[in-house]
Formats: structure tokens, C-alpha cells, sequence
């Protein structure tokens, strides 16, 4: 009874009371072995869903086929009966498995385009901005508003949110990128894993740790000017896998509103004993350029 279990999933399924939420995708799967008992009622049902736009997944279970020795009409007739109730393109919404235990072959592949329907990319890729961002995974307030670290930004590079009474800035995935950098090996970098800033007479700096970068982790001080990122300075770890910039503190040492010192955390640092004992850097802030020196 494949129409009736669509159509019983439509109307039950995606209430408010069952979890659904206003302008979040909808998704169906259906997974059945066999041709519907109930084949007339499945072009009305299929519209029905299409008017909640309701986006279908098809997957065909061949094994009962393959058991009993099924005609290839008839498995074709089979195939085609789920290609009809999978959305548009059939090609990226119906897949077909040899048997039961080779569902978990498919798992992967589909995971990966029911994921990609909220991605902003769209084409069916896995790529995401915000959509699993984790904004807030680190928190600071500046002078100038509020800083959210969003560490799964851009499929785990990272960003930095900016919240002012102006408005939100979402940097982009290249905003970051070292320009005296060109191998940009900034894949799952980490970028907002700690959030701070420093004040200079010469206006707010914005820091930023991403302790994967290269391995190594690295330290981001920028500038932010409206809706414009500006990289002034790049601080770099020294060990592989020592999670720098993971840990980041300003000082005013002297209590005159400018800030003195970074303060750098490196946790997971190998020492000379060869354990994991950390280490901190201490940066200290040149206030008339706001450059850092170690």
C-alpha cells in the first residue's frame, strides 16, 4: 500500500505538532521492496505532495526480485513505479539496491543530498555556508558589539559573526585567507574557535584563533570597517597538532583602555619530555601601528 503510506506520511507527518517548522525543507523517503497494491491512487497522492512541496527520495529493493528469479519486465516495471514517485531530477532523488543489506552502500550518497536541499550552493553538492555554522561556539563583546564564533562555517573553515547597532556581518569563506598566503590551506581550519578583540588609539582590532589551520593553527587580527574585512596581521603555530589559537585573552596591563598584550594558548603543545604539557604566547600590542610582537 505505497500510496496510502505517502499519503499517510504527508498528512501526519509534517504538522507543527510532529516538529515541523515554517520555511524548513521537506523531506520524504520511501523504501519499499514490492510494486504498490494500491498503483491508482499514486499520481494523486504524488500531486498532493508536490503542492506541500514535499521533496521524495525512491528506493528500490531489489531482492526479493533477485531471489525469486523476476522477470526483467517485471523488475522493470518495478523500477519505473519508484522513479514516478521520486521528485525531479530522477536522477538525483531515486536510487536502486541489490538487496536489503545493500542499503547501507546508499547511505553516504544520500545523506549527502537530503543535506545539500538546505545548503546555499544548491546543484545537489554537499557544500555549506551558515547552515551548519554553530554560530556562538565562542562569544565575546567588543566596544563596537558582539562576536560569534562560527566554527562549521563553510563546510568547518570557519567565520566570525559580527552583531552591531548597525547590523549582522557575515564574513565570506575568503575574507580569512592569508593574501601573503597562496597555498591557502585553510580546509576545516576552525576559523571563530576563540573570539576577542584589542583596543589601539588608532581604533578596534578584531582576533580570531582557527587551531586546525594547517595543522599548525594560526591566530587572525583584523580590522572591520562596515561590511569589509581587512587582515592585518597573521600569527602562525610552531607544532603540528598543538591546537594554537584555541585559547585567546587580551590584557590592559596598565589600565588605560588600550590594550597590552595577547595572549595565545597552544593546549595540546609537546614538550621536551614529550608529553602534551601546552604552552602559552605572550604577543605584545605596538599601539601606534597594532602590530603584535612575540
Amino acid at each position: 500500500m505505497t500510496a496510502l503510506g505517502i499519503d499517510t506520511a504527508r498528512k501526519e507527518a509534517f504538522t507543527v505538532e510532529r516538529g515541523a517548522r515554517p520555511g524548513v525543507k521537506k523531506v520524504m523517503i520511501i523504501v519499499t521492496d514490492g510494486e504498490s497494491h494500491d498503483f491508482y491512487n499514486l499520481d494523486k497522492v504524488i500531486k498532493e505532495c508536490e503542492e506541500d512541496d514535499i521533496e521524495r527520495f525512491g528506493i528500490a529493493v531489489l531482492g526479493d526480485y533477485n531471489r525469486n528469479n523476476r522477470s526483467i519486465k517485471e523488475v522493470k516495471k518495478f523500477i519505473e513505479e519508484i522513479q514516478s514517485i521520486s521528485s525531479d531530477p530522477v536522477g538525483d532523488h531515486f536510487f536502486n539496491v541489490s538487496d536489503e543489506f545493500a542499503l547501507l552502500n546508499i547511505v553516504d550518497a544520500l545523506g549527502s543530498r537530503i543535506f545539500a536541499l538546505e545548503a546555499t550552493s544548491g546543484n545537489y553538492t554537499s557544500s555549506f555556508e551558515m547552515e551548519m555554522s554553530q554560530a556562538g561556539f565562542s562569544a565575546h563583546t567588543s566596544k563596537e558589539g558582539v562576536m560569534l564564533g562560527a566554527v562549521g562555517a563553510y563546510e568547518w573553515n570557519g567565520t566570525v559573526v559580527m552583531h552591531t547597532n548597525q547590523g549582522t556581518v557575515v564574513p565570506l569563506n575568503a575574507d580569512f585567507q592569508d593574501p601573503l598566503d597562496e597555498r591557502k590551506e585553510s580546509l576545516a581550519g576552525y576559523v571563530g574557535y576563540a573570539v576577542q578583540s584589542a583596543s589601539t588609539p588608532n581604533g578596534e582590532l578584531y582576533i580570531t584563533g582557527a587551531p586546525r589551520y594547517n595543522h599548525t593553527g594560526r591566530v587572525i587580527v583584523y580590522k572591520l570597517d562596515g561590511e569589509i574585512i581587512t587582515v592585518t596581521q597573521v600569527l602562525k603555530g610552531e607544532q603540528i597538532g598543538s591546537y594554537f589559537g584555541s585559547v585567546l585573552q587580551t590584557v590592559d596591563v596598565d589600565q588605560d583602555s588600550y590594550t597590552d598584550i595577547l595572549l595565545v594558548g597552544a593546549p595540546m603543545f609537546m614538550g621536551p619530555e614529550r608529553e602534551e604539557q601546552g604552552q602559552v604566547y605572550v604577543y605584545k600590542l605596538n599601539e601606534v601601528c597594532g602590530v603584535l610582537c612575540v
